[in-house]
């Protein structure tokens, strides 16, 4: 009886400390994970904000260009601008810049694409390597 009762006093403080250090790791990873996951989660939804409002400020911009360029080609019927105008046809300014920015303007979508395909990759690696850290944070239990 003597001996049971030695080797209940010695086993249960051991009983208590590991279920108190697995209570530890538990709470902390309850706190921290979703902490980290709801921050990652805001993060990418204003660089996602971002990078739509810098596209659509550029096809906003490259729109108006155009319609700039439809408005000078109809004021040839104003009077007050119709000899600037003449002047400038006859140079040929006008046709150039027409033909320059219909020409760019593949250039222009082109980079457009690379430049959001570039932002995309880096954005879906950089989640990857953000849940590959948590994944290791989980399986390591915040040691």
């Amino acid at each position: 009886m003597s001996v049971l009762i030695s080797l209940l006093t010695n086993l249960i403080p051991t009983i208590v400390t590991f279920f108190a250090n697995m209570a530890k790791k538990l709470t902390l990873t309850a706190i921290i994970v979703p902490i980290q996951i709801t921050l990652l989660i805001a993060l990418y939804t204003a660089k996602f904000a971002f990078i739509t409002t810098i596209i659509t400020l550029i096809v906003w911009i490259y729109n108006r260009v155009v319609v700039i360029f439809g408005l000078i080609s109809s004021m040839n019927n104003n009077v007050s601008f119709d000899i600037p105008f003449k002047i400038l046809q006859s140079l040929g300014i006008f046709q150039a810049l027409n033909e320059t920015f219909a020409l760019f303007s593949y250039v222009f979508v082109s980079l457009m694409i690379l430049f959001i395909s570039k932002l995309a990759i880096m954005s879906l690696q950089s989640i990857a390597d953000e849940y590959f850290k948590i994944g290791v944070l989980l399986q390591l239990g915040l040691k």
